[in-house]
């Protein structure tokens, strides 16, 4: 019964992202993969319920569909960088390996019904040589997209902490769902081997991803994740691309290729403190790298470079230490006395406890109590 839940939901949610309004190239991503889990999900429970005589065509689609899985999982993590995932390199690098799959089992896919049913039901027949093979490539390729797709989301959360002032918890807790989702079913796969227990977890997945995923906006909705910077004109919108992410270190090897000339830098510098001085955008929870850029009147990419290379940190630390300060000066003000701790940090445009106590001890080293009972000490 789960299975065929699984495969519902899994229709349910591809339409979903496909039907999308200003879908993204995530969702065409996302809605292609559950179309895959759903059509696999349906062949493993025809074949389960040995209703594979009215349905044979399908047969040995079970052996090359997951091959499919580990791009998918990598690209799709991938796509929330701003890359073109559509690009023709891009797909024939990473769907090779399935179609390889598909080529390998040629003479399969031309037989007669009657064969097929009869290879299927001796287990493999005359192709066990090569499903054994086939199994051992899957597995290997399954750990090689783990470990491509983590390396992805470590980069991916380097990228958000240059981007937001705020941690965006959706979307990265999203993905980490997503790649420790599919790790489980990997390891059911590699180390396991039962594929009742396999597509037992497959189903459970994609249950969740639908539970998860209604629940936080911008998944299957429309609501998104992207900076947005208001001005006199309306809202303009900042593409991922358009913002310079820190997928390469140290920072000097990371801009050797910039325009941006030493004295300019020092002058859209002076700028940035004058503006968080004087206007104060750390106090607003939502600041992004956008409207910041847009406030100091410089593109987004070269505030990027001053505040990294001259302030040696990224933008979500860089506004952090601003409001920390903020907090320090106000939890001394008497207007302010009567405030909890993280009343007062609100107020400095933390938007989380949480998010207040790391950020205070990694700028101070030490926790907000003791700062205060510190202060009243002196």
């Amino acid at each position: 019964m789960i299975y065929i839940i699984g495969v519902i939901i899994s229709f349910f949610l591809s339409v979903l992202a496909f039907t999308k309004k200003n879908s993204k190239q995530s969702d065409l991503i996302l809605g292609f993969w559950l179309t895959i889990i759903a059509l696999h999900l349906a062949i493993y429970s025809l074949i389960l319920n040995q209703l594979y005589y009215s349905y044979s065509f399908l047969l040995g689609f079970n052996v090359f569909l997951p091959f499919f899985h580990g791009p998918l999982l990598y690209l799709y993590v991938r796509s929330f960088s701003g890359i073109n995932i559509f690009r023709i390199s891009i797909l024939f690098r990473h769907f090779l390996l399935p179609v390889v799959a598909i080529l390998a089992f040629h003479d399969f896919w031309i037989m007669d019904i009657e064969d097929k049913i009869r290879v299927f039901e001796s287990e493999g027949g005359e192709f066990k040589p090569r499903l054994a093979t086939s199994y051992l490539i899957l597995e290997l390729s399954g750990i090689f997209y783990l470990i491509l797709t983590i390396q992805k989301l470590r980069i991916h959360k380097k990228r958000l902490k240059d981007t937001y002032s705020f941690t965006t918890k959706m979307e990265l807790n999203w993905l980490k769902f997503i790649f420790w989702g599919m790790s489980i079913i990997w390891i059911c796969i590699i180390f396991l081997g039962n594929d009742q227990l396999i597509f037992f977890t497959v189903s459970l997945f994609a249950i969740l991803i639908g539970f998860f995923g209604i629940r936080q906006s911008g998944v299957f909705s429309d609501l998104g994740t992207l900076a947005f910077s208001e001005s006199q004109t309306g809202f303009t919108h900042f593409e991922p691309s358009q913002i310079q992410a820190p997928d390469q270190a140290p920072e000097k090897e990371k801009y050797h290729k910039s325009s941006l000339r030493e004295d300019s830098a020092k002058e859209i510098h002076q700028l940035l403190l004058a503006v968080m001085e004087n206007q104060k955008p750390h106090l607003n929870p939502e600041l992004n790298l956008g409207e910041l850029a847009e406030l100091v009147n410089t593109p987004t990419n070269h505030l990027s470079q001053v505040i990294n290379e001259i302030e040696q940190v990224n933008f979500y630390d860089f506004i952090n230490r601003w409001r920390v300060e903020e907090f320090k000066t106000l939890s001394q003000n008497p207007e302010y006395y009567k405030l909890t701790l993280t009343a007062i940090a609100y107020e400095c445009g933390f938007n989380s406890k949480a998010t207040f106590n790391r950020a205070f001890k990694k700028i101070t080293g030490e926790s907000p109590t003791l700062f205060l009972k510190t202060q009243k000490v002196s």
